[in-house]
């Protein structure tokens, strides 16, 4: 596994597989955090400025505190955010007030890109990532799941480079891993061509138990009562 990052916001390098070099058992994937700018401002406001999906999941990789999130909240709301009051997509139109939020919301959006990355790397890690080719944009996309119930979805581009469209936190009341990691595979399989996918892996993504290689007991040879080549056979077979 191997984890490059060339500079903040722009290309991440993950790779799944011991040797990158061989290519018949390994794979590459140069993803870029969200190639629009004012998708990361708004997918960064949606998710890491989410007091519950903060508090449920974000809070564990990265140094904020829920304390930062309610004071980004004040300034927003001081300066009049559009998307305090309507939608996240508000940060993706031509917002009034783009320009007064960039200088504090830039901290917020490289917390977000670095949580990104280190749940990029231990889904290629575990490994617990999906490949699939979608009937809805005609491409392909990548999925990357976390066991702390976080997912990240990239599209490919014409360069052969991902493009992360969104990264979020299970943000449903009550719902363990295993149901977040079942509407998943539920997603991925609906918008999969011919609901086919490649896991990775299937055990990890729970379509097969992890197995161990059970060690081959010693055969101990029965006695048999009567005669001395019986009671031999005892004795070799009792001390093996």
């Amino acid at each position: 596994m191997l984890m490059k990052m060339e500079s903040l916001n722009t290309t991440v390098a993950i790779s799944y597989g011991e040797n990158t070099a061989d290519a018949s058992g390994n794979l590459h994937f140069e993803m870029i955090l969200f190639q629009n700018q004012k998708k990361l401002r708004s997918h960064t406001f949606k998710h890491l400025l989410d007091e519950n999906e903060f508090s449920n999941r974000w809070k564990r990789f990265t140094t904020l505190s829920l304390d930062d999130i309610s004071k980004a909240h004040v300034f927003l709301s001081q300066i009049e955010c559009p998307a305090q009051k309507n939608s996240n997509k508000a940060c993706e139109s031509d917002c009034p007030v783009y320009n007064q939020c960039s200088y504090m919301m830039d901290l917020y959006e490289k917390e977000y890109c670095k949580a990104i990355e280190s749940i990029l790397v231990k889904s290629m890690h575990t490994p617990l990532f999906s490949v699939f080719d979608s009937n809805e944009t005609n491409g392909q996309f990548l999925v990357c799941l976390n066991n702390r119930s976080i997912v990240a979805k990239a599209a490919k581009n014409r360069n052969g480079k991902f493009n992360l469209v969104t990264c979020y936190a299970n943000n449903v009341s009550g719902e363990c891993y295993v149901e977040f990691r079942r509407r998943n595979v539920t997603k991925i399989r609906f918008e999969a061509v011919r609901g086919v996918a490649q896991w990775y892996s299937k055990e990890t993504w729970g379509f097969a138990k992890k197995t161990t290689p059970k060690k081959e007991k010693n055969r101990q040879i029965p006695y048999q009562s009567g005669g001395s080549a019986n009671y031999k056979q005892y004795l070799e077979g009792a001390f093996d």
